[in-house]
């Protein structure tokens, strides 16, 4: 694939997202309206921003807590293959 072809997709891609992302973004915009039909007249309404599915940055705590849960897992299969 070209540069210039990468760019093309690039700006595709804003303007016309696919895959899971624009899949949030059409979920997030249906929760959106119905929160918006339900909420009470005194109620501000609710933005899409809301709903949208992010992920937390990976910290120290989660690289640590992912190795315990590797070593774990392999001693018990360690464990069920008489090993």
């Amino acid at each position: 694939m070209s540069g210039e072809d990468y760019q093309h997709l690039v700006a595709l891609y804003a303007v016309e997202p696919w895959g899971p992302a624009r899949d949030n973004m059409h979920v997030a915009m249906q929760l959106t309206q119905v929160a918006n039909m339900n909420r009470g007249k005194a109620s501000a309404s609710v933005e899409p921003s809301r709903f949208i599915l992010t992920r937390k940055p990976k910290t120290k705590d989660d690289s640590k807590r992912i190795t315990a849960l590797r070593g774990a897992i392999k001693q018990t299969r360690m464990q069920e293959n008489g090993g």
